[in-house]
């Protein structure tokens, strides 16, 4: 593991903002990795950026472990976080228990359980801490807190707060994405929970109350917008078009 922080890293330096590449890619999209790798592989931060990679991502599946990071694929990635997990159950005895791993407290799971994650996502986040906790005792506290059971593993979507961090705002109402590390201006990407968010459809559904049908544009005419009320979808654009043809 690096011992940079990559908090204190300058991200600014990263060779991806200046050479094109499926670094951002969101879920679900095929990558095509060698050239990317390629240009990870002379990055001056490419240990920061793959521990920070790892720090955001937490215990998430390989499938929704989106583009290249630090050097290393989305399932590169996931194999890293078992290892870092096996290695964490041995190196963390119990006092007195002859056991080198801890077992979760009621609090934890229940505080997990909360977030929305599923019992199977809460067995993963207790390995990947150095605890454990059975599938049956993790059901047992759902039930007893009447907690609502998660959905395949998946936490509630991000509050806008969660993304709007990230923006900054343009002359004329206009968002754009800041981030170098979450996604690119024309694919930012929020991870949360354990899965990947697009910020466009984020943003879109904030605003319109409802899930966007289709690809998710800017109307406005400022590439990578993404203000809530500029954002069209399959819907609204045939609306437009149906209205201009009777218009």
């Amino acid at each position: 593991m690096s011992t940079l922080t990559p908090s204190a890293v300058d991200f600014s330096q990263a060779e991806c903002l200046t050479t094109p590449g499926p670094f951002g890619a969101v879920p679900g999209v095929p990558e095509a990795p060698e050239a990317a790798l390629k240009v990870c592989a002379r990055c001056p931060i490419r240990a920061a950026c793959l521990e920070t990679a790892m720090e955001q991502e937490g215990a998430a599946r390989a499938s929704i472990r989106a583009g290249i990071r630090g050097g290393q694929t989305g399932q590169q990635r996931a194999a890293l976080y078992r290892r870092r997990a096996r290695a964490r159950l041995a190196q963390v005895p119990v006092p007195g228990t002859g056991t080198r791993f801890r077992s979760a407290s009621d609090d934890e799971i229940v505080a997990l359980l909360r977030t929305g994650i599923g019992d199977q996502a809460v067995g993963r986040v207790m390995a990947g801490r150095g605890t454990t906790a059975s599938i049956k005792r993790i059901a047992r506290l759902r039930r007893e807190h009447d907690i609502p059971r998660g959905s395949r593993g998946v936490a509630a979507p991000p509050t806008p707060a969660a993304w709007r961090q990230h923006t900054r705002p343009a002359p004329g109402g206009h968002l754009l994405w800041t981030s170098t590390v979450f996604g690119s201006a024309a694919s930012p990407v929020l991870h949360h929970g354990g899965s990947s968010y697009s910020v466009r459809r984020l943003s879109f559904h904030a605003v319109h109350g409802r899930a966007p049908v289709g690809q998710v544009s800017a109307g406005c005419g400022v590439q990578h917008c993404l203000t809530g009320e500029h954002l069209t979808d399959g819907q609204i654009r045939a609306a437009a078009e149906q209205g201009a043809r009777h218009g």
